[in-house]
């Protein structure tokens, strides 16, 4: 079973990955999670706005080499936990079979990408952090006709409420 987890950068997706894995191990299954950010493309192949590499499209991802580890994943787990910015972008179609979207505010995003030192030594600058939102509505929400569990990334994660509708999904899902 394959259990997409999308939202803006910084909203708590791989957070929540961490926690489920943990949560859904002490059930007996044996977890993956599969992120987005570990299959770019070359940055030379990157389109550039004002002089950066712009990696927030979905373009910017080698979907072929996702879509191969989510397959191999698959075979040797019982769940596979997608996640990133992208996980419902039209471009990349992933087949999920329960998803999950962590959302936030602008204000919130802002203020955690301001301490989000991860791709260099000073924030990014608040052009590209406009950009990363801009991209984030555009891509990065589910579409309007998607069923999704929708978690607030501001608050604590309620683990146990999440990973018992994950559960009963599975179970669902093996019956299938």
């Amino acid at each position: 079973m394959v259990v997409g987890i999308g939202g803006v950068s910084r909203a708590g997706k791989s957070t929540l990955s961490n926690l489920l894995k943990v949560q859904l191990e002490k059930h007996g299954l044996s977890v993956a999670i599969v992120r987005q950010d570990d299959f770019p493309i070359s940055e030379s192949e990157l389109r550039i706005i004002n002089g950066k590499a712009d990696w927030e499209y979905p373009k910017s991802l080698n979907k072929k080499r996702i879509h191969l580890e989510i397959n191999n994943q698959s075979l040797n787990h019982d769940l596979v936990i997608i996640e990133g910015l992208f996980c419902y972008s039209e471009e990349l179609k992933y087949p999920m079979d329960f998803k999950i979207f962590v959302e936030i505010s602008k204000h919130t995003f802002i203020q955690r990408k301001k301490s989000d030192l991860r791709w260099g030594a000073s924030p990014e600058p608040p052009w590209y952090m406009d950009h990363i939102w801009e991209s984030y509505l555009y891509y990065g929400r589910p579409s309007l006709n998607m069923e999704y569990f929708c978690v607030n990334g501001s608050h604590l994660f309620k683990i146990d409420e999440i990973s018992s509708d994950i559960l009963k999904k599975y179970y669902s899902w093996l019956s299938t």
